[in-house]
């Protein structure tokens, strides 16, 4: 059995996706790694909840890694299980220039004295190294980056394609609780510990990033507007019908139009992101993708 690789941020995070990022780690492929990440606001927020305009919030989402991938290629999908996720026991809200440190107690954001919010932490931020150009931990892409997709939780599978040796993997930005959209401009932000177990995905339906759960296939796309976002996680999910079931163009979409449902993650970062999610019944399967926690 092989060891636990534990990583944190005093090995060293990034504010950037490039393919020139140093690598702080190498892990084998099918190896568990944990993960320490910081808030996305780590370092500017005192103890007590004010006003957002006293914050400098040039350096933000800091993502802990890159993750040097040992047998990742260009051109293969890698694709990351999250174990775990355990949060810290206090976040950090924002909403229209005001900031709050919200407590998280058995499980529960302690929203005020009368409302509890059960969290379900997922990962914002997840990628690697981008086929070119550099692409702040802020901005969502092709190599992942700030998603902000509530499904990169315990349970799911994250395939990215890799564009360079070895991936370069780094995370951060954990939410204890996000709801889709993210209309606030932040979820409930918090530093925690990740587990993950990375591998090589063989016979993908798809070379872009997408999502598995234990039910669902999600396909993710990020633009400069919903339109065109949505257009392009539509396309990608006529690609999968017509490759996996032989469809033409015309039925991929009729069977989309029944089954496909189109959804928001976010609509505040530097490009929208949406996700079309497929369940499984339309016979969409690839042994191992998403995982039993």
């Amino acid at each position: 059995m092989r060891t636990r690789v534990t990583i944190g941020p005093q090995d060293g995070f990034i504010y950037s996706f490039s393919r020139d990022m140093v690598p702080v780690c190498e892990i084998d492929l099918d190896q568990v790694v944990e993960v320490k990440t910081l808030s996305a606001l780590h370092g500017l927020i005192p103890h007590e909840s004010g006003k957002t305009q006293e914050l400098d919030l040039t350096n933000t989402n800091p993502a802990t890694g890159p993750i040097f991938v040992k047998g990742i290629r260009p051109g293969d999908m890698v694709g990351i299980d999250v174990l775990a996720i355990d949060v810290e026991s206090t976040g950090v809200g924002m909403s229209l220039g005001d900031y709050r440190v919200i407590p998280i107690v058995d499980g529960f954001a302690q929203f005020s004295p009368e409302i509890r919010i059960r969290i379900r932490p997922h990962i914002g931020v997840i990628g690697v190294a981008p086929a070119t150009g550099s692409f702040t931990c802020g901005f969502p892409g092709e190599h992942g980056g700030n998603l902000d997709t509530k499904e990169v939780r315990p349970g799911s599978t994250i395939v990215l394609p890799a564009n360079v040796e070895g991936g370069l993997l780094a995370l951060g930005d954990v939410h204890a609780v996000m709801a889709d959209g993210e209309v606030n401009g932040a979820g409930l932000e918090v530093g925690a510990r990740v587990v993950l177990r990375v591998r090589r995905v063989e016979d993908s339906p798809t070379d872009r990033l997408h999502i598995w759960t234990q039910d669902k296939l999600i396909l993710i796309a990020s633009a400069d507007s919903f339109e065109i976002a949505s257009r392009m996680a539509i396309e990608r999910a006529m690609d999968v019908m017509s490759r996996l079931h032989g469809l033409s163009r015309s039925d991929a979409k009729l069977l989309l139009g029944y089954c496909g449902e189109l959804r928001v993650s976010q609509i505040v970062n530097p490009l929208i992101t949406v996700k079309l999610v497929l369940p499984r019944e339309l016979g969409i399967k690839i042994e191992g993708m998403g995982v039993s926690v």
